[in-house]
């Protein structure tokens, strides 16, 4: 009855087995279409056995469509690992292509990166930049602490070796 309400009002989406098969959505019928047409009352006999049959096909469908998209997990375990000398060459490779691309990337990095101003420095600074007078001194004393913040974090960071990484890099001219 939903087959027909929905062709009444306009509905022109086809809800075929052929349809289901395509791209199958929550509106589309899981058993497929009616085998006898609507304008036909089925026999008692025949209906079961049509509906059976039907159901059955279906199904099988809906079986080899799963096995067909079924992805085996337990075979990506048995890819080759990558080996040492391999991984090694990888990591020359890199090293080789940064290298290459040092004196591009000299462009984009700031030159005093490794020298952090003392918070001093910075305060003597700050009026001159913020010479507007729309700001005011409570928000320039925030700044000057979180500065020192910053710097501190900064400088009790450290870092540790935790192995080669490699990366692939393909450099386009």
């Amino acid at each position: 009855m939903g087959n027909l309400c929905s062709a009444c009002f306009g509905d022109s989406r086809s809800e075929s087995s052929d349809n289901f098969d395509q791209h199958p959505t929550e509106r589309s019928r899981l058993l497929g279409a009616d085998i006898i047409p609507q304008n036909e009352e089925p026999t008692p006999h025949n209906y079961h056995a049509l509906s059976q049959l039907r159901e059955q096909e279906t199904l099988k469908r809906i079986v080899q469509r799963t096995a067909d998209n079924l992805i085996d997990i337990s075979s990506t375990r048995m890819l080759d690992r990558i080996q040492d000398e391999h991984a090694a060459q990888r990591a020359h490779e890199y090293s080789a292509l940064v290298k290459e691309c040092q004196p591009q990337l000299a462009k984009f990095t700031p030159k005093n990166t490794a020298r952090i101003p003392s918070v001093e420095e910075a305060k003597d600074k700050i009026p001159r930049l913020l010479a507007t007078g729309t700001i005011k001194r409570e928000d320039i004393d925030q700044i000057s602490e979180i500065m020192e913040q910053v710097k501190t974090a900064v400088l009790e960071m450290r870092v540790q070796q935790v192995g080669d990484i490699v990366v692939p890099m393909v450099v386009s001219v």
